[in-house]
């Protein structure tokens, strides 16, 4: 069995009324030439062979981002969690902030020597050396 034949015996050969050729398979032709040319007398290829070979890859380039997921919708989940961590961050610098203000405030309160921080640690209030 020739290189050729196992290659064609890949595909499903689809009936002569379905095989819809348009200019685009110019250039799937040409790509497969191209790519069989060091492996294949072309000659021996049938202009209908070419064509049939043609139409698949054609088909073949249209459905690959279905096939490796390009065009599908976005894992809900990963939007959530993206979300998630965006109100998170936030949260946190506000966290920071509050501290700092209450930290100033207190120290203020206290009497503390400006640049001093003021801090609570295991529930006791403290102030930097």
């Amino acid at each position: 069995m020739s290189l050729l034949t196992k290659f064609l015996s890949l595909f499903r050969r689809p009936e002569p009324a379905r095989l819809k050729l348009d200019s685009r398979d110019e250039y799937w032709r040409e790509a497969a030439m191209c790519a069989l040319e060091p492996y294949l007398n072309l000659d021996r290829i049938s202009p209908i062979e070419w064509d049939y070979i043609a139409a698949s890859l054609a088909l073949s380039a249209e459905c690959q981002s279905m096939a490796f997921g390009h065009d599908c919708i976005p894992n809900p989940l990963d939007a959530e969690v993206r979300e998630l961590k965006t109100k998170l961050k936030a949260n946190e610098c506000a966290h920071e902030e509050r501290e700092r203000e209450w930290s100033k405030a207190t120290a203020e309160a206290l009497r503390v020597r400006s640049g001093r921080r003021v801090f609570l640690r295991d529930g006791e209030l403290e102030v930097d050396p």
